[in-house]
């Protein structure tokens, strides 16, 4: 039977400097003791180069204190965030909070912050570069800029972290607006006073002239989601065509999302969908001001004062990039009266003349010319130029022309 004083052990030490510390020069040495023994060990570490770093700090310049990278010994996240946190109490006008894995810093002013690792810590300001960098917790609210293409405004957007239960910590990131600047406020609204109003028929049988709700600007700034082309301009005209609410402004056909009248905002700036809204504009060699249009077959047909045209798409689908406006013909059109429908036609009033003529369009297709027809001519002296009042009954096939406040 050996017994344990037969055996012979032999230890062997290895020193491992996890911090080099600050402040040392070529030279000197550190001189530390090994306790735990009955007679204890000193060694001697000898610093044979020295690395110069400079940093630009005039806030604060922060480093937590070395952690132990062995598999015996736990390293927590938070132990190495409140090291981070502790080194900036006190700081004047600077706060911190620890959110997961990642520290909230706010200052009263504009500050940059920097790190020499950047494998080890990302830093998250006001804008990014790549979406895959922004943090799975953060501070409820925080919104970031994505910005795609370094000369190109108009593929950028804007994120902004929804927490869970509106907490900070885990949530998820949402497209929005742009947020206010102190000396950049973006305009959000319209104002209601001077949009289209509604009348609405009560219970009782009685109308009522109401200023809707209209839906504000909720993604985007000036580039991804500018303001529809009516804003500061005059509305000549409200039609309603394939479920979307249309305003006719200057040379522009503005059209709602469809079923939803009272959004002319875009709800994402990274596609096109079949539910954005639509602004396009006619082109011509003359002045096109649309002031009116009616719908057919074909398309929507819009009026200015002499010309028409063909607001229509090729495709399925109507969205930004399908939809188109033809020109369609070059008469004269009466901006006092409304185009009518005539069953599967549709007419309208010239007066550019002495005497006012009466039109009719058929055959209206979105390539091709119609077939335009002038049904007065028989008698073109007796429609007075000063028409203002136009009806018409397609059961009997007739149509009536006055002028209001006559006999």
């Amino acid at each position: 039977i050996k017994h344990a004083h037969d055996y012979n052990c032999a230890y062997s030490y290895d020193v491992e400097l996890l911090h080099g510390g600050e402040g040392l020069q070529e030279g000197d040495y550190i001189l530390f003791t090994l306790e735990g023994r009955d007679v204890p060990v000193e060694y001697i570490v000898h610093v044979e180069e020295v690395e110069t770093a400079k940093v630009k700090a005039d806030i604060k310049a922060v480093r937590p204190e070395a952690t132990p990278f062995d598999q015996d010994t736990a390293v927590s996240t938070t132990g190495v965030l409140g090291g981070i946190t502790s080194q900036l109490t006190g700081v004047s006008n600077v706060t911190t909070e620890i959110i997961g894995n990642g520290i909230y810093i706010k200052k009263t002013a504009a500050f940059n912050i920097e790190t020499s690792e950047n494998d080890l810590m990302n830093i998250v300001t006001k804008e990014v570069n790549d979406v895959a960098k922004l943090p799975a917790q953060c501070k409820h609210g925080f919104i970031v800029k994505v910005s795609n293409s370094e000369n190109n405004n108009n593929d950028d957007y804007y994120l902004k972290f929804v927490g869970n239960n509106n907490t900070d910590g885990p949530g998820t990131w949402v497209e929005c607006a742009r947020p206010h600047t102190s000396s950049d406020e973006l305009k959000k609204d319209f104002t209601a006073s001077t949009m289209p109003h509604q009348i609405v028929r009560q219970a009782n049988g009685t109308f009522t002239i109401e200023q809707p709700t209209w839906d504000s600007r909720t993604i985007g700034d000036e580039n991804t989601n500018p303001d529809p082309s009516f804003v500061g301009k005059k509305i000549n005209k409200v039609l309603f065509w394939r479920n979307r609410l249309v305003l006719l402004s200057g040379e522009n056909a503005i059209l709602s999302e469809p079923g939803k009248f009272t959004n002319f905002w875009s709800q994402t700036a990274l596609a096109i969908s079949p539910l954005d809204v639509i602004d396009v504009a006619c082109s011509s060699t003359f002045p096109a001001k649309l002031v009116d249009g009616i719908e057919t077959n074909s398309g929507l047909a819009l009026f200015s004062a002499n010309q028409q045209f063909l607001l229509t798409t090729d495709s399925d689908l109507l969205n930004p990039e399908t939809a188109k406006i033809n020109s369609m013909a070059t008469y004269n059109f009466n901006e006092k009266n409304s185009p009518i429908p005539l069953g599967t036609t549709i007419g309208w009033l010239d007066n550019a003349g002495k005497y006012s003529r009466f039109f009719e369009c058929a055959d209206i297709r979105r390539e091709g010319e119609p077939q335009i027809v002038e049904q007065s001519k028989l008698i073109s002296r007796l429609l007075t130029k000063d028409i203002d009042l136009i009806a018409n009954s397609r059961e009997n096939s007739f149509i009536a022309f006055a002028k209001s406040g006559s006999k």
